[in-house]
């Protein structure tokens, strides 16, 4: 189901808008093969039945999908007022800012600042999953979520954090041991002509190969080395 929906331009990750097949639920009226249902943001069914024709539905969903979606929003006065900005796509970290000043006197301030946080602690989690396999990508998602939270107290804790991983001697050396290994395969990359080695540049290749021989022993228990490995036995 999935295959076939992406060759209509439509990802299962679209911002807010579930896609789901082989599932079961309560409001399922028809049945038959194949067999989808849209579910947008709020989490009501929009649609139901034959995948054919979805994509201009959902499109005309995702219009009306907020920025952010915070779910229901039970607030009231200046509460409500921040959190509909923030779902109009102010910057976070401003909001959660005047959320924390609220907190001391307004426990809805308090009750939206743990939900928000709550969301964002999903996407730290994934970020710092990453390591070490992933350093780079793991600390440029930190670092996202630190300018986004600017000027928050939460804000001002994944920066903290950032900064620490970043200057950990393991995380340097990860960082360091990376860049050699992709400056290494994009230079023996750029020698390839269909797949192959031509004329003249074989020893080019070969000092290569030896590069990374090398910077596979020097990265030695490390997750990069095995995947040096690989690499080196794909050529």
């Amino acid at each position: 189901m999935i295959p076939y929906l992406e060759t209509l331009d439509i990802s299962p990750a679209s911002s807010n808008i579930s896609i789901y097949s082989r599932s079961h639920h309560p409001g399922i009226v028809r049945s038959g093969m194949p067999h989808v249902m849209v579910i947008d943001h709020a989490g009501v069914i929009q649609y139901q039945g034959a995948p054919n024709g979805i994509r201009d539905l959902v499109k005309r969903l995702l219009k009306k999908v907020p920025k952010r979606y915070l779910g229901k929003l039970p607030y009231k006065g200046e509460t409500l007022k921040i959190a509909k900005s923030i779902e109009a796509g102010a910057t976070v970290g401003r909001q959660l800012k005047k959320l924390e000043e609220l907190s001391g006197t307004d426990s809805e301030a308090s009750d939206l600042i743990q939900k928000i946080r709550q969301r964002y602690d999903k996407r730290l989690h994934a970020a710092l999953h990453l390591f070490p396999e992933n350093t780079s990508v793991a600390l440029r998602q930190i670092k996202s979520l630190a300018i986004e939270l600017k000027g928050s107290v939460y804000g001002d804790e994944i920066q903290r954090l950032y900064s620490r991983k970043k200057n950990d001697p393991i995380t340097k050396r990860l960082l360091t041991l990376s860049k050699r290994y992709q400056k290494y395969k994009k230079n023996y990359e750029k020698l390839l002509r269909d797949g192959e080695i031509p004329a003249g540049q074989h020893t080019t290749a070969e000092n290569l190969v030896n590069k990374l021989h090398t910077l596979a022993k020097d990265a030695s228990g490390t997750p990069l080395s095995p995947r040096i490995m690989d690499y080196l036995q794909g050529l």
